[in-house]
């Protein structure tokens, strides 16, 4: 990985924005992967990471740096943590709901670090609801 140093050096990044971009050049808007990336020698980084360098001084490692509100393009440094792959598995966007064919047809099941919480719910908001105010107290 690239040194703080090198970074601050060659890339300019806005915190409010989340703008990440080689000194002296225009900004390229459109990308189409699910993250930024950019290329540094014969190697490409995800822009995230090289931000935590950027802004830490500390190479995550085999951490992850979790987009919060989910949105990998968003990379403003207050949506930017580093995170264990569980943690960063469970600030998906899975609804965590299926339907059964039961009294109560909406079960609501969440794993985290080996842990299950399961619940059953007679209408799909409640269990939606469930899962929201469980991911947000983990979170």
């Amino acid at each position: 990985m690239p040194t703080q140093e090198y970074l601050k050096q060659t890339f300019d990044y806005d915190l409010d924005t989340g703008v990440f971009k080689r000194k002296g050049r225009k900004y390229n808007e459109q990308c189409n992967a699910q993250y930024r990336t950019v290329r540094i020698g014969k190697k490409k980084y995800r822009v995230h990471r090289l931000i935590w360098i950027l802004m830490t001084g500390e190479d995550p490692g085999c951490f992850e740096i979790d987009h919060i509100n989910r949105n990998s393009h968003d990379n403003r440094w207050c949506n930017l943590r580093k995170v264990d792959r569980a943690q960063n598995q469970f600030n998906t966007n899975q609804t965590c709901i299926r339907e059964r064919a039961r009294k109560k047809p909406f079960q609501a099941r969440l794993t985290f670090k080996g842990k299950t919480i399961c619940k059953s719910f007679t209408k799909y908001s409640e269990a939606k609801e469930f899962v929201t105010a469980i991911k947000s107290e983990i979170n």
